[in-house]
């Protein structure tokens, strides 16, 4: 459950700016590493990827070399500085144009929980890990439209037919196929056409 929970974690990236919101052992920020959760004996918790920095904005070899191993060091000298007077971002490691999208995020939660499902006696657990998905760094609003997808409560058509709220389970926008879960997030040709980066 842990280890599900982790995966899902480790899809958000950050994006190296100005360093002042990417936390060093807190955020997986560093080119083929993901959060250095096990190095935080090193430097304070809180520290931030601007304090790696001198004065000039360039990579502090001394403070690399004394915090990091050799091989996270050689990695970190490889990220450019050129973004240093914006802010640092964050993106959604799935898409190449790194924004989250609700049908992602609910094909990801989605195949986690079916890729192991708790038992019955596993209920504790299985309340943890939905814990852990309300932390994610996501709009209030999108997590619960991914809560109530993984659960199968949206109000597409097939369900508000199915408990009489409608005289058909019909797609309401292309009109031809019964409007289920799948088809509203991924199958129907309109929200296909709204997604330009499908594919890609």
């Amino acid at each position: 459950m842990r280890r599900q929970t982790n995966k899902i974690h480790s899809l958000q990236r950050s994006d190296v700016g100005d360093g002042t919101i990417i936390s060093i052992f807190n955020d997986a920020w560093i080119p083929g590493y993901g959060k250095l959760h096990y190095l935080r004996h090193r430097l304070e918790v809180h520290v931030t990827v601007v304090d790696l920095l001198t004065p000039t904005k360039e990579w502090n070899l001394t403070c690399l070399q004394t915090t990091f191993p050799a091989d996270i060091c050689q990695a970190i000298l490889t990220i450019p500085l050129t973004n240093i007077t914006t802010p640092d971002t964050y993106f959604w490691s799935l898409t190449t144009h790194g924004t989250y999208t609700v049908s992602l995020g609910y094909h990801q939660a989605h195949s986690q929980l079916h890729r192991n499902d708790p038992a019955p006696s596993d209920i504790t657990a299985s309340q943890s890990w939905w814990k852990q998905i309300w932390t994610l760094p996501l709009p209030p609003k999108l997590k619960h439209i991914l809560w109530r997808a993984c659960h199968g409560i949206l109000p597409t058509s097939h369900n508000l037919f199915k408990r009489k709220a409608l005289p058909s389970s019909c797609c309401c926008r292309c009109f031809d196929h019964d409007e289920t879960l799948e088809h509203a997030l991924f199958r129907c040709p309109t929200v296909q056409e709204l997604n330009p980066k499908r594919g890609k």
